[in-house]
């Protein structure tokens, strides 16, 4: 008497098991390499190489603060006089 076993169910679960796997590593495997990326760029910046939109950033935010800085309320006026 020998019974004849599914392999099916077997087969579905393996399956699914590698595509879990699979996917796990593609998602940790992007992750480490966004976090890398965005790294090298901060360390980039620290260093003083700029693109052009960053230089051009870094003036307007520049001409911002000295815009800000020579602003002066009236009520600021009145308590230094």
């Amino acid at each position: 008497m020998s019974r004849r076993i599914s392999t099916a169910p077997l087969a579905l679960l393996l399956v699914s098991l590698g595509s879990a796997a699979g996917g796990a590593y593609a998602y940790h495997r992007y992750r480490d390499a966004d976090w890398e990326r965005r790294e090298n760029e901060y360390q980039r910046q620290l260093q003083g190489k700029l693109t052009e939109s960053e230089k051009q950033m870094q003036s307007l935010n520049t001409e911002l603060g000295t815009a800000r800085a020579r602003l002066v309320t009236q009520a600021s006026l009145d308590e230094k006089y």
